[in-house]
Parts: C-alpha cells; sequence; structure tokens
C-alpha cells in the first residue's frame, strides 16, 4: 500500500458530507505512508487536506453536456506528472473527464456511490441519476460506461449497492458496502458537560432545499428556549439562503442565535454543544464528538440518536428517512429531562457503537493497482456517441436559427403590412359611413 499514489477527485474542497468523508479518508491514507493528491475546486477544507499530509491542486471540473478534451488533456497531465497509481472518484461531474483521462493514461479507478436512499428511493426529476440524464443527456451514455470500467465500486448503503447494480447492470461482486465512516482521532475522547449553557447547533448548508429543515429546526429551539434559559443556539454553515434564515430568526423572535458562517474546526465545535441538529454526515461527526445527535428533515423533526436506533441510522447512511419520526412534544421533553449523567451515557453508548461500525480505519479501501479493465473499442463508441449526438443538437439548432433568420427577413413586410392595415382602420373610423353606423349602434342597444 505505501507504494500507492492515490489521486481523490472531487468537486470542491468545501463544507459537505462528501467533503468531510474525504477528508476523513485522506488523512487514515496518509498515516498508513500512502501518498494521497487531492484533485478539487479550492475552498475552506483545502488547507486542511495539507495539514493531515496530503498534496492539494486546485481544479475545476465543468459540468457540461460535452466532453471537453482540454479538461481531459490536463487530468492527463496531473496523472503523469504525478505518478498516480490509481484514482477515486468521489462525485459525479468528476466522472465524465476522469473516465477518459484514467483509460488513455491505463490507470484504474474506484467509483464511490455517496448516494443516500432520499436521492434514489423514487423514480421522478428528483432522482439522482434521472437529474443527471435529463439536465445532461450524454449521462445516459456515461454512466453505464463509468460503472462497467470502474476497477470497484464502493457503495455507502446496501440500497444504494442493489439499486445501482439493477439498473445499470452492475456485477454485484464488484460493488462493496463501506458504510460513510470517520477517523476517530481527529475527535476528542472525553465529555465535558458544561451546565451553565446548553448549546443547541445546527449544521448544514443554507441552501433552499435545507430551508423547511431549518425552520423546523428553530422552532423546536424556540420551544426548548422558552422551557429552559439556559439554551443557546448556534448555527453553522453559509449559503445562497442565509438571508431567509436571518429574516425568519429575527421574524419568529428566536433569541440568543449566532451564526457561525462556514467552519473548518467542526470537532471543537461541535464538542462544546449539548446537541447537534442535521443530517447525514454531521451525525456522525456529532456522535465523535459525543454530542447528541438530532436528525431533523424537512417534514418533521425526526428523532435523537441512541443505542436503540443507531443501527438503523448506520443502514440509512443518517438520512431523513432512516428513522420514524416521533412526536415533537415528547422529543422536547425527553431533552428538557435528560440530566448530566444520562447525557454522558447516550454519548458514550453512541460513540462505543460507532466506533465499532464506522472506524474509517476498518472501512478503508484501496486497490491494487494491477486491477485496469478498460475496453478501449467501447469507449471509444461510447465518445463517438456522445460525439453525434452533441452534433445533433448543434444541427438542430443551427436549423432553428436559420428559420429564425428567414422569419427576420419577412419582418419588414410584416410591418408595412401593418402599417397598411393601420391607415385603412384610420380610414375607416374617420369616415361618415363608420359613424352613422355607430350611432344606430348605439341607440340599439339603449334600447335594449
Amino acid at each position: 500500500m505505501k507504494n500507492e499514489k492515490v489521486l481523490i477527485c472531487l468537486e470542491k474542497m468545501g463544507i459537505g458530507g462528501v467533503e468531510t468523508a474525504v477528508l476523513n479518508q485522506v488523512a487514515a491514507l496518509s498515516k498508513r505512508g500512502v501518498d494521497c493528491v487531492v484533485l478539487a475546486e479550492n475552498g475552506i477544507y483545502s488547507s486542511k487536506v495539507v495539514e493531515v499530509g496530503a498534496k492539494f491542486i486546485d481544479f475545476k471540473f465543468p459540468l457540461r453536456n460535452c466532453i471537453d478534451g482540454d479538461v481531459v488533456k490536463a487530468l492527463v497531465k496531473i496523472i503523469k506528472d504525478e505518478n498516480i497509481t490509481q484514482v477515486h472518484i468521489n462525485q459525479f461531474p468528476c466522472m465524465q473527464y476522469m473516465l477518459y483521462a484514467c483509460a488513455f493514461t491505463n490507470v484504474p479507478y474506484v467509483a464511490y456511490l455517496h448516494t443516500g436512499y432520499d436521492l434514489i428511493a423514487r423514480e421522478d426529476d428528483l432522482n439522482i441519476f434521472n437529474w443527471y440524464c435529463k439536465q445532461y443527456p450524454i449521462f445516459n451514455e456515461l454512466f453505464p460506461m463509468y460503472f462497467r470500467h470502474a476497477s470497484k465500486i464502493i457503495s455507502i448503503t446496501q440500497f444504494a449497492k442493489d439499486y445501482c447494480a439493477k439498473r445499470y447492470d452492475i456485477d454485484l461482486d464488484n460493488i462493496l458496502v463501506c458504510p460513510n465512516s470517520i477517523d476517530f482521532s481527529l475527535f476528542a475522547e472525553d465529555k465535558h458537560v458544561n451546565t451553565n449553557e446548553k448549546i443547541f447547533l445546527s449544521i448544514g448548508r443554507l441552501s433552499k432545499d435545507k430551508e423547511e429543515s431549518l425552520f423546523n429546526t428553530l422552532q423546536l429551539y424556540k420551544r426548548l428556549k422558552e422551557r429552559d434559559s439556559s439554551f443557546k443556539l448556534q448555527i453553522a454553515g453559509d449559503g445562497e439562503s442565509r438571508e431567509v434564515i436571518e429574516k425568519y430568526v429575527e421574524d419568529n423572535n428566536i433569541e440568543d442565535c449566532t451564526f457561525l458562517g462556514q467552519i473548518s474546526n467542526v470537532p471543537e465545535v461541535m464538542h462544546k454543544a449539548f446537541i447537534v441538529a442535521g443530517v447525514g454526515r454531521c451525525i456522525i461527526d456529532a456522535i465523535a464528538s459525543k454530542t447528541l445527535p438530532l436528525i431533523v428533515s424537512k417534514e418533521s423533526v425526526r428523532d435523537f440518536v441512541t443505542k436503540n436506533n443507531l443501527n438503523k441510522c448506520i443502514e440509512g447512511n443518517f438520512s431523513t428517512s432512516a428513522i420514524d419520526a416521533r412526536n415533537v412534544d415528547d422529543i422536547i421533553e425527553d431533552l428538557l429531562q435528560i440530566t448530566c449523567e444520562r447525557e454522558l451515557e447516550i454519548v458514550n453508548e453512541n460513540y462505543n457503537l460507532a466506533k465499532e461500525k464506522l472506524d474509517i480505519n476498518k472501512n478503508l479501501f484501496i486497490l491494487d493497482s494491477k486491477e485496469v479493465k478498460y475496453d478501449i473499442e467501447e469507449l471509444l463508441n461510447s465518445f463517438l456517441n456522445i460525439n453525434h449526438y452533441i452534433v445533433k443538437k448543434m444541427d438542430e439548432q443551427t436549423e432553428r436559427l436559420e428559420h429564425l433568420e428567414k422569419d427576420n427577413s419577412k419582418i419588414p413586410e410584416y410591418l408595412k403590412q401593418i402599417d397598411d392595415l393601420n391607415e385603412k382602420l384610420q380610414a375607416i373610423y374617420g369616415s361618415r359611413t363608420y359613424k352613422v353606423s355607430k350611432k344606430i349602434s348605439n341607440l340599439i342597444n339603449r334600447k335594449k
């Protein structure tokens, strides 16, 4: 493993579940002596990559309905210059370029499925695969090629494994289920309970699709605050909906609320909290921080995580559908009744069970770099199909433009016809015959 040099790709090294997973993966690999290079657009976590012993390269993967040859060439150069022996692809926008760059350099890649239940459970436009194929139709061709040529596919849940295997006819033996894991050494082991104030921490992107979840979180906090004044609210994260959330806080008189913005010291901030509200990766971080985790969805507050439902949460990747919603009044009463002793009991039980199942050192995957499986003829046909599709769309666009140009050439003629009609109408309206007809019509209408 020490002779391997791994290129890990994702869209941006900002704050998010995939980003945190990558950071933990890089930290664990670096400790084992594996050279890692992270390729992504620069973000708040970029410096953290360097801190844990890896190299960071600022690179943007443009999401387009075409294969940009210049992007592929740049990736080929990076793979060769860095002497990369295997590539780990974490997000779909990266794969439309990395697929070909890896094939051209004969370097194997691992395809990661960071796809929770909520993103694939339904077969409408909200299904993540349907969305990509509708917005960027070349993905209809790319997805099958991508999964078929992967030396290994890593899925964070059994559900995602079964779904993708069926949808894209993938050999089940080539998909490994590896739960979203964490490097527990990045988190403090001891929890010191603060009895003077209880920090209620909400963490996640402040985006449009998260607004309803945040509103539910804020309403829960407000009710807790009314019953126990020692609660203080912190909101970590940023996004296009920040002003909306700030206005909601003001309009609803939610007291003692602090917006932290984007944070990179997540373990430190979480460790001081009494409870962390969120979903997905931040729940794992909360457990590792020995803090009470609360799953909240856009529909409702679901429940806080204990040893009784933790296994179910792990199977569902801590998604909002991982556990059933419980009565919010009961949740509030339980939270208000938690003593310092009970708090320590819950967080330690969660921590010990999670460390047994979610320790990244037990769930770390790396390829035997000899595992290369490229069908160049199939990839070439796939590329030609994509190129044919793009040329067809360009031809259709050209036809539409030519049609518009023809229509535009008739505009002066249409304008002259309109002017002629206006002149005729004015002549009619000003004629004696029209005026007499109008008076007769008015008289008839009055008699009615």
